[in-house]
């Protein structure tokens, strides 16, 4: 991204209900804006890289748990997330 105030974090999800032939792939970006310009050192910190996807995670739960029950499917709810914890686990290179 150009602007250097924005980042974006991404997640991507498969939803899987073999019971009901049910199948939902999304990449779902949440931008966030900074009052100023983002360093490389500021996008590596526990702020942004645990922070953020914190922040982030319940919208994308919403999504999904809204999408699968009004396509007429029974509610998707994911479960919740430790960002901490999950920043912490040997072998997670994505946050």
């Amino acid at each position: 991204i150009e602007d250097k105030k924005i980042f974006i974090v991404e997640f991507r999800a498969n939803v899987k209900n073999t019971s009901q032939s049910f199948s939902l792939t999304t990449r779902f970006h949440v931008v966030f804006q900074s009052e100023r310009e983002m360093t490389a050192e500021d996008l590596e910190s526990p702020g942004i890289r645990i922070n953020a996807p914190a922040i982030a995670f319940p919208f994308l739960r919403s999504f999904i748990t809204t999408v699968t029950a009004n396509a007429g499917y029974h509610p998707v709810i994911l479960p919740s997330i430790n960002f901490v914890r999950l920043s912490s686990q040997p072998g997670t290179k994505s946050l």
